[in-house]
């Protein structure tokens, strides 16, 4: 009787699970170089990539297009993308913004990281570093979002 009811079960179709929702990171960078590189290493993971200038375009279009996180390249600490970041944090709080600088001294770290920067990264990174940030801060933030989804459901 096992043997029929095993056979019986094996013999109902299984319906496919549904596709797993592709991330999408924007790269918000003016440095050609750094955006095909950074291009290059999300595609190669399988991330979708937008590679968005940081200008008021690159900013409209990260709030048209969602995205699971950013990364934000800032060559230069007294540059104004340094405002971007803040603009950023401020007009999409919930989006996970990964910054690329070149600086490295404490103080810039921290400006960056209150100005609403989740994580930071000094240039040069460890391309594998850079992965397994932006891996950890998107499944950090849909934890979060899931924990928000079920306070309102219940």
């Amino acid at each position: 009787m096992a043997t029929t009811l095993q056979r019986a079960i094996a013999n109902i179709p299984m319906p496919e699970p549904p596709p797993a929702a592709i991330d999408r990171i924007a790269v918000v960078s003016d440095d050609g170089a750094m955006q095909r590189i950074l291009r290059r290493l999300f595609s190669s993971e399988g991330y979708e990539v937008d590679v968005l200038p940081t200008s008021s375009f690159g900013l409209k279009a990260l709030c048209q297009r969602p995205s699971s996180a950013v990364v934000l390249d800032i060559p230069d600490p007294d540059s104004s993308d340094c405002d971007l970041c803040k603009r950023i944090a401020n007009l999409i709080p919930e989006l996970p913004l990964i910054i690329l600088a070149a600086g490295s001294e404490l103080a810039y770290k921290a400006r960056l990281l209150e100005m609403g920067g989740d994580d930071y990264l000094a240039i040069p990174f460890s391309p594998k570093d850079l992965l397994e940030r932006v891996r950890t801060i998107i499944k950090h933030h849909s934890r979060i979002g899931l924990q928000r989804l079920l306070i309102l459901e219940s």
